[in-house]
């Protein structure tokens, strides 16, 4: 059965990655196409699948597509497409590409959605999958190719798909935004950039890592927090400045706007 990717961006390629490292497809069961030229030559050398030029060629060739271009060229994409058989699923990664305009665009098809995140680059990402009812089928198929570049979760609700762009698709960039703050006060306090840097990533997979297994282990990281924080210590007096100055209710903020915005940008 051969997977057919229509774009070579970055997410096309840690997917490809990881179905390849994890044995889910053979390298001549992926075909991929691209406007670019030189992007379809890196990738036919460095994975030895099948390129296309022209998308039509692709799905004709490809048992299963995944739209993987900008949401804002998806309709364009998608409206080129000839001779694309109804009982064809679609994967989209398309952010804020709605089910109900895939299908307008595609026909009455197996659809499934995925918001997959930025770690997915690593091995490490978060994908969020809903399909639309003639799409359940092949829910098992897409949260195999998905959990190839780290964990997949079936959502119950397609407008769920907001939360998990809010929470996760977004997420990346919140705890990167507070390691960048934490390095800066570690240089502000007197450590060079490099040690300030070096502390801090490590933390921040070390506290990682504990979450993931207490997250095996039924503890959450409330649990762990806890478990860290001493009675009149450091952790203690630190923990206290964030939340007098309302952590928890910036966080809601925060995301709860990121899920706004998706909802904007779904109906565009």
């Amino acid at each position: 059965m051969a997977i057919g990717f229509i774009g070579a961006g970055n997410m096309a390629e840690a997917i490809i990655k990881g179905l390849i490292s994890n044995k889910v497809y053979n390298c001549d069961e992926i075909n991929i196409s691209d406007i670019s030229d030189n992007r379809l030559e890196y990738m036919q050398s460095a994975y030895s699948i099948n390129t296309f030029k022209y998308n039509n060629l692709l799905v004709s060739s490809s048992d299963l597509a995944v739209l993987a271009v900008k949401p804002q060229v998806a309709g364009e994409v998608m409206e080129a497409l000839d001779d694309f058989p109804v009982d064809k699923p679609v994967i989209s990664i398309a952010a804020g590409l709605r089910i109900e305009k895939i299908t307008k665009l595609l026909g009455d098809r197996p659809v499934i959605r995925v918001m997959p995140n930025t770690p997915a680059l690593a091995g490490w990402g978060a994908a969020g999958i809903f399909a639309n009812k003639k799409g359940e089928k092949h829910l098992p198929l897409a949260k195999k190719i998905f959990s190839a570049i780290g964990e997949a979760f079936v959502l119950s609700s397609e407008d769920d798909m907001n939360i998990v762009t809010a929470l996760s698709g977004s997420g990346p960039a919140y705890f990167f935004l507070l390691m960048e703050e934490m390095i800066n006060a570690g240089i502000e306090l007197g450590l060079d950039e490099k040690l300030a840097s070096d502390l801090t990533i490590q933390t921040a997979i070390g506290a990682a890592m504990l979450a993931r297994q207490g997250n095996n282990d039924s503890e959450t990281p409330e649990d762990l927090r806890k478990k860290v924080t001493s009675p009149g210590g450091t952790t203690e007096a630190a923990l206290k400045e964030l939340e007098n100055n309302q952590l928890g209710a910036l966080v809601m903020l925060a995301v709860s706007r990121a899920k706004q915005r998706s909802e904007e940008l779904s109906k565009v």
